[in-house]
């Protein structure tokens, strides 16, 4: 018995795709109307080789797990049919949940609160803590988008964006370093909330929890 999980081991060592399999990351898709209000689709991720990554439906969201990091093409069929808006791209990190935001049935020329763009600099410092945002809108699980600003301390203003992350399911996934921040949630349908936010040097990240209304 011992021989065999010392074979394992050595092949676990030398072989990268055993080493890779520990490193996949997870996309997490929240389709809404322009009302806020959740909507049903067929979600699918499409990787640079073509290959399709179907989505699970899994309480309010879409998710598809076990995906190798890079970048995925959004597919999005709407149930009853009808265009979305979003990022048509999302960047998948190790051990990471990227969230995304799709909306249904939005009007205008002005693009709908609360949507977060491909090209948007990501939450994911690698020498950051993992912090888990809780979003709530109107009572129930928030949809949107979540700014983070760097600020100089509580009181001396938002300070300078430093990245963007999607509410998705009511949760943002996001790892920041050391220091004084300002947050700043945008919700599918509208409405907003802010607040000042601190991780202290060499301590836990405080739970980060935004509601509006």
């Amino acid at each position: 018995m011992k021989r065999l999980a010392a074979v394992l081991l050595a092949l676990a060592s030398f072989c990268p795709l055993a080493a890779h399999a520990f490193a996949r990351g997870t996309v997490r898709v929240d389709v809404r109307d322009a009302r806020g209000a959740t909507t049903t689709a067929h979600v699918a991720l499409k990787s640079s080789d073509g290959a399709l990554h179907e989505a699970a439906h899994v309480g309010e969201v879409y998710i598809a797990d076990s995906l190798v990091p890079g970048d995925y093409e959004v597919v999005i069929d709407v149930d009853g049919g009808g265009a979305w808006l979003g990022a048509a791209r999302v960047t998948v990190h190790e051990k990471r949940i990227a969230g995304l935001v799709a909306v249904v049935g939005a009007h205008g020329k002005k693009a709908p609160p609360g949507l977060t763009s491909a090209d948007a600099p990501g939450c994911v410092a690698r020498d950051g803590q993992l912090i888990q945002a809780i979003a709530f809108a109107r009572g129930t699980p928030g949809a949107g988008r979540l700014d983070v600003f760097r600020t100089a301390g509580q009181g001396k203003g938002k300070g300078k964006l430093l990245c963007v992350t999607a509410i998705a399911g009511g949760s943002a996934d996001l790892a920041l370093g050391p220091g004084d921040y300002w947050i700043a949630a945008e919700f599918v349908g509208g409405g907003s909330v802010s607040q000042f936010y601190r991780i202290a040097p060499d301590k836990p990240a405080p739970p980060l929890a935004l509601r509006w209304k």
